[in-house]
Parts: C-alpha cells; sequence; structure tokens
C-alpha cells in the first residue's frame, strides 16, 4: 500500500510542478516579449513610425503637438491653432517626419532606459522646426508669429516633462526574459524526474504548454477588450486599436505557436503513448463547463468566469467571438494532429480503439516515416508563427524602415576602427549645380542632402562671411587674411582679379548691415549657401539615419569660435566626435554607441575652447590636387606627399582633373570611372602605405565613386 501511495504522490507532484511551470512559462513568454518588443530601443522604435501609418493615430498626434504648443510653448498661437494643426498633421504625414519621429523615439526610449536625454531633446525640438517651416509654406503671415527660441521653447518642455523610471523596469524585465524560461525548464526537468511514469508526464507537459499559450491567446484577446474600451470616441479607439495592433500582434504570434508547439507534441504523445483521449477530454471540458462544480470554491470560480465572459460579450463581441473561435481551432489542431499520428500506430488506428494484436498495419518504416513528417511540419508552423514576430527583426528586415545593426550601411564595418575604412568624400560640396540661388561654376551634382543620401559619408565645406543681397558680398574684413593667398594658389592672379571687377560692379553693403556666415569658394559673388541651410541638411541626415558616421572638413576663413557657435545653433555640436585622435582610432559601432558620429576637422585654425574642432592636418594627410588633365591623375606623382604630417593616420586622396574656374563634369566621368580611380586609390596605398580614408570627387554622381568605396570597404 505504501509503494501506491508513494506512486500517487509522485504523481501528484509532478502535475503540481507541470502547471507551475506552465504558469512561469506563461511569464517568461510575456517577459521575452516585453523585453524585445519594449525595452529594445531599435524595435520599440520600428514599431512607433509604423503607428503612423494609421490616420487615427496622426490625426491624434497632430493634435497632441498643436496643443502642447499652444499650452506649453505660448498661449497666444491659439488664435492660428487651425492653421497650426494643419501644418503638424500635413508634416506627419511625410517621410521625413516619420524617419524623425523613429530618430525621436529611439533617442528618448535611449535617454530613459540609459539616462542619455540630449540627443532626445535635440530630435524633439527638430520636429518643431519641421512644423513650422510646413506652417511657414502654407502661410507665412501666420508663421511670422510663431515666437522666437521655438526650439529652445520646445526642448525645455521635453526636459520638464520626462520621466527616467522606465530604466528600472528595463533592467528588472530584462532579468526575467533570461530568469524565467530557466526556471520553467528546471521545473518541467523536475516534473519529469519525480513522475512515476515519464512518458505519462511527458504527455502533461505537452498539453500544459498548449494550455500556457492558448492561455495567453485568451488574456491578449480580453486585456485587448479592456484597453480598446477606455476610448469611446472614434478617432481615439481606432488610434489605440492601431497601436494595440502594432506593438502587441507578436504577442498574439508568439502565444498562437506557443499553444500550436504544444498540442502538436501533445498529439505525438497521445497517439504513441495512449495517455490522453482528446475527445473524450473536450466533451467532459464542455460537459463541467456547463453545470456548476461540486465544491463552493470551485462554484465561486465558475460563477466569476461566466460573469466575466458575459460582461466580455458585452465590451466586444466580436474579439470574444475570435477567442473562442481560436480554441476551436486549437482542438482542431489537436485533433487533426493526433489522427495523422494514429496512422504510424499499428494497424493505422487510434490505440485507444484497436487491438495491438489486429490484423498488420503499415510497416515501421512508414509508421516512422508518417509520425516524423507530422512532427515536423506542425513544428515548423507553429516557429513559422511564433518568430514571425519574435525571431526576426520586422519592418527592419523586411525594408520598410531604416537598419539599426549596420554601421555607415553595413554591418561588417561596425567592427572595424575609423581607419579601416574608406569614405566617399566631395570637394568643394556646397558648390551645387541644383542651388536656387544660382552657382557660378558648380563642383556637385546635387546638394548636401542628396550627396548624404547617394553614399557621401565626408564633406569639404568652405566657410566665409558675406552680405546678403541679390549675390552674396563677400566680407574679407572680417573673413580671415589668407583669404587672398588661398585664391591666389588656387585660381591664380587672372581670376582672382577677374572676380575683383565682378565684386566692384555690386554695391557694397552699408557698413551696420548684417554680415551672415556662408559656405562658398573663394568669392561668394560667385555662389554661396547660409551655412544653417547645409548644417540642417546635415543634421536632418543624421537625424534620420542614427547608424552613419560622417567626416566635415572646414576650409575655415571665420574665427572658430563663430564657426562654433553656428555648429551649436544647428543643434551638430552634441553629435561631434570628442575623444583622442587616433591612432588608435575607435570603431565605428563605438563612436555610434557614444554618439561622437561627427569627425570635425578644420584645416586653417583651431581653439582650445572648441576641443571637438579638430586641426585637420595634424589627423590627417593628403595627395596633391591640383591635376590639369587625366594623364596628371594617373601620374606617378600623383601620389606624392602634400600637407599633414608624415604620421598622420588618416589619409585623404584628391581625386579631381582641375579646369579652374569651370569644373567639366565631363572630366568627372573619366577622372571617377572604376578603371582610373581603383588603379590610383591602390598605387597610392601602397607608395604612403596607408590606407586611403577620404577620396574627394568633384561631380559624385559622375562615375563610380560609391562601388570604388563599397569595393575597398568590402562591402556588397
Amino acid at each position: 500500500m505504501s509503494t501506491i501511495w508513494s506512486e500517487n504522490n509522485r504523481r501528484r507532484l509532478s502535475i503540481a510542478l507541470i502547471a507551475l511551470a506552465a504558469l512561469v512559462l506563461a511569464g517568461a513568454t510575456l517577459a521575452v516579449y516585453v523585453k524585445r518588443n519594449a525595452f529594445e530601443p531599435a524595435r520599440f522604435a520600428d514599431h512607433a513610425q509604423a503607428t503612423l501609418e494609421s490616420p487615427a493615430v496622426r490625426q491624434i498626434a497632430a493634435d497632441k503637438i498643436t496643443t502642447e504648443v499652444i499650452e506649453q510653448v505660448d498661449p497666444d498661437v491659439v488664435a492660428v491653432r487651425p492653421l497650426l494643426s494643419a501644418a503638424t498633421a500635413a508634416v506627419i504625414d511625410t517621410t521625413a517626419f516619420k524617419r524623425l519621429f523613429r530618430s525621436a523615439v529611439l533617442e528618448a526610449h535611449r535617454s530613459a532606459v540609459e539616462n542619455r536625454l540630449d540627443n532626445a531633446v535635440l530630435v524633439l525640438a527638430n520636429i518643431g522646426v519641421l512644423v513650422e517651416q510646413s506652417l511657414r509654406r502654407l502661410s507665412p503671415e501666420v508663421a511670422d508669429q510663431i515666437p522666437a527660441g521655438f526650439d529652445a521653447n520646445l526642448v525645455r518642455v521635453a526636459e520638464g516633462s520626462w520621466e527616467s523610471d522606465l530604466a528600472t523596469t528595463a533592467h528588472r524585465t530584462r532579468t526575467l526574459a533570461w530568469v524565467l524560461p530557466l526556471a520553467s525548464l528546471l521545473l518541467f526537468a523536475t516534473a519529469m524526474a519525480v513522475a512515476p511514469r515519464r512518458r505519462e508526464a511527458l504527455a502533461r507537459a505537452a498539453l500544459a504548454i498548449a494550455l500556457a499559450g492558448a492561455a495567453l491567446v485568451v488574456a491578449y484577446a480580453f486585456v485587448r477588450s479592456l484597453v480598446i474600451y477606455r476610448f469611446t470616441e472614434g478617432t481615439e479607439r481606432d488610434a489605440a486599436e492601431a497601436v494595440w495592433l502594432e506593438f502587441m500582434r507578436g504577442f498574439l504570434y508568439l502565444a498562437a505557436g506557443l499553444a500550436t508547439a504544444g498540442s502538436a507534441l501533445a498529439a505525438a504523445a497521445s497517439g504513441t503513448m495512449r495517455t490522453i483521449d482528446i475527445d473524450t477530454r473536450a466533451r467532459e471540458l464542455a460537459a463541467s463547463a456547463a453545470r456548476p462544480p461540486s465544491t463552493p470554491l470551485r462554484r465561486v470560480v465558475w460563477a466569476l468566469a461566466l460573469i466575466a465572459a458575459g460582461v466580455w460579450a458585452m465590451i466586444d463581441p466580436l474579439a470574444l467571438a475570435r477567442t473562442i473561435a481560436f480554441l476551436a481551432g486549437f482542438l482542431l489542431v489537436f485533433r487533426g494532429a493526433n489522427e495523422l499520428i494514429s496512422l504510424s500506430m499499428p494497424n493505422g488506428t487510434r490505440a485507444r480503439t484497436a487491438p495491438a494484436t489486429t490484423t498488420a498495419g503499415p510497416s515501421f518504416s512508414r509508421r516512422f516515416a508518417v509520425f516524423a513528417a507530422t512532427v515536423a511540419v506542425v513544428f515548423v508552423a507553429a516557429a513559422a508563427i511564433g518568430t514571425a514576430m519574435i525571431g526576426e527583426d520586422g519592418l527592419q528586415r523586411l525594408g520598410v524602415i531604416a537598419d539599426t545593426r549596420s554601421c555607415n550601411g553595413s554591418e561588417e564595418l561596425c567592427a572595424k576602427r575609423f581607419d579601416e575604412v574608406t569614405y566617399a568624400a566631395t570637394h568643394n560640396s556646397m558648390s551645387d549645380k541644383t542651388y536656387a540661388g544660382g552657382w557660378l561654376f558648380p563642383e556637385q551634382d546635387g546638394p548636401v542632402s542628396a550627396q548624404l543620401a547617394a553614399g557621401v559619408r565626408a564633406l569639404m565645406l568652405d566657410v566665409y562671411y558675406g552680405f546678403p543681397g541679390t549675390r552674396v558680398y563677400t566680407d574679407g574684413d572680417r573673413s580671415s587674411p589668407s583669404v587672398r593667398d588661398a585664391l591666389y594658389d588656387e585660381f591664380g592672379r587672372e581670376f582672382v582679379a577677374a572676380a575683383d571687377r565682378i565684386r566692384r560692379t555690386l554695391s557694397k553693403p552699408d557698413a551696420d548691415a548684417r554680415r551672415r556666415m556662408y559656405v562658398c569658394h573663394g568669392f561668394c559673388e560667385l555662389g554661396a549657401t547660409p551655412i544653417e541651410e547645409t548644417f540642417s541638411q546635415i543634421r536632418e541626415f543624421l537625424e534620420d539615419n542614427p547608424r552613419e558616421v560622417l567626416s566635415i572638413v572646414f576650409e575655415d576663413y571665420v574665427p572658430t569660435a563663430d564657426l562654433a557657435a553656428e555648429i551649436e545653433k544647428a543643434g551638430l555640436s552634441d553629435l561631434a566626435y570628442r575623444d583622442g585622435l587616433g591612432p588608435p582610432w575607435p570603431k565605428l559601432e563605438e563612436m555610434i554607441d557614444d554618439d561622437g558620429r561627427v569627425l570635425m576637422l578644420a584645416e586653417n585654425s583651431t581653439s582650445p575652447a572648441v576641443p571637438w574642432i579638430h586641426p585637420a592636418f595634424k589627423v590627417m594627410q593628403d595627395t596633391p590636387f591640383s591635376f590639369a588633365n587625366l594623364a596628371a591623375l594617373k601620374s606617378r606623382h600623383s601620389c606624392d606627399f602634400a600637407r599633414g604630417d608624415e604620421d598622420s593616420s588618416i589619409f585623404l586622396i584628391n581625386h579631381w582633373i582641375d579646369t579652374a574656374p569651370a569644373p567639366r563634369p565631363s572630366n568627372a566621368r573619366r577622372a571617377n570611372s572604376r578603371e582610373v580611380m581603383m588603379p590610383r586609390v591602390k598605387r597610392c596605398e601602397k607608395k604612403r602605405a596607408r590606407r586611403a580614408n577620404l577620396i574627394a570627387v568633384d561631380f559624385y554622381g559622375q562615375g563610380d565613386l560609391m562601388a570604388v568605396t563599397d569595393e575597398l570597404n568590402g562591402v556588397e
């Protein structure tokens, strides 16, 4: 009798452990999903960006932003609320905003979890810039009523309202995401160990896994109904539904996959070990659900379950119907798998109804094949459902949004140091032939924004002071005294004299006229872009592409402090590389993680007060830059030492044909071809014992610059 009692106790303990393991498994499933989708910044930002595809979400967002601006930034703006709201709605529906929004969410999430607020504030302020610019297009008169310092006020709103409690929750969830799965596994293993009949315990464990998945599906549907029920107004409810589906649909797939996998395993156990009769159990379950239990405690639970089901039916009848349909589907999957597996048993019939000694059934090999194929198919289907949102990177792998694992477009580059990578560069990057202001003698095919989008990762910008007008008038007094000598060196005295004659045809502004900083080349009268426009394009690109590293080489003819002030005003100083100059240089992923993604170099002067603008030719060495024709570019002297120190670790190859004052796209097409560029790069690398880091060209769209840099980097 004691042996029987011991066996019964072991069976009961095993059942209790299996039940506890299934409960812990349900918690582990939730913890793993929340960790990956709520506390991994990139995945969370992906989901957040995807919610903007819903018109209801866009409308709610526009209303919230408008209200925030009016209440927190300037209450007087309420006078133009309709236009401000329309401008905001128009901005939200643009690709630029969606990318910027993703970047803002990404940095805000990191700020909350890692206590890094600066970049989140920066991006939030830029949303204000987009809204203001959109309003200016709709109505310039109304936009003039937007208060000065709009960005700064919006930043203060962000700083004042930010909460950092998320960091603690994230840490706890990450801990649970590995503790709970391990605990569940240990509980299942212990249940198997203490069970008197381990095959029977395996069947129960499989059924418990299936029921845990099914319970999670029911919980998902019930909680969804409660969340959506809180919103009674149509637009708000639609927006809540869109947000819920985007963030939680993957959890539904995971729970369904768990239920399917468990049912497949339980079906296999039922067919081969004769322990589970799904038809009988289903009938017993339905009968017990229809009549009150015998004990008071069970009757209370039964009554509460009926009330909850009734309330659910009233709140969200469709969700309840879908849940019932899922449970029916779960039973059908189990029943179908059980029937197929029964074919692998002797006689091809279910074990409970056919004696083992009846007519010979299928051969062993055939039974095994049916069994293996059935289990494999069901498990593959379950795995596909379960990993659709968990095991893959979802939107990123579909290419809907930017990749968040690569560095400068490739995962392989993340582990390389800055000086182990080759970057496409543009000479006189600001000299854009498409600029509305009109550039004489342009040297590039498009603006800085187009260059960055095409793959350029190093910009060469000349900076001067000038006075605005029909043509910008260069402020030679405020700019560096070395300007004149530099112009003679590059253009020659004859061209400089001609340019001076053009300048004299312009009326010089009054002495008290407001000078501005421009990017131009020698004479701003021949073409100039306000520096804030160029910096705005750079900032927008960096915000849209948080995994890109850039270099900016300034040919600076303005005081360093003034240049730094413009960079800070544009919000780029927070992204400047501030650490020591190599070698050894940091890896690209380290620069990205530290938010030091922009290496800023100045050719002419630097200041200890601005340590993040580094002296260019203390860091960099280059080749000659004046080649009259293609033959000169191909000559062995084209790789000679020009500027910098011989031990400088960054190597710039100047690769263009100089036909000043008028560069020619036809020359660039030949010079930038792979047949010319690749041999010269290899020759210069060998001669200088340096990797080519920057390859600077005219007319970046001509030839094969991007293909050559990809090949040098080993990127397909």
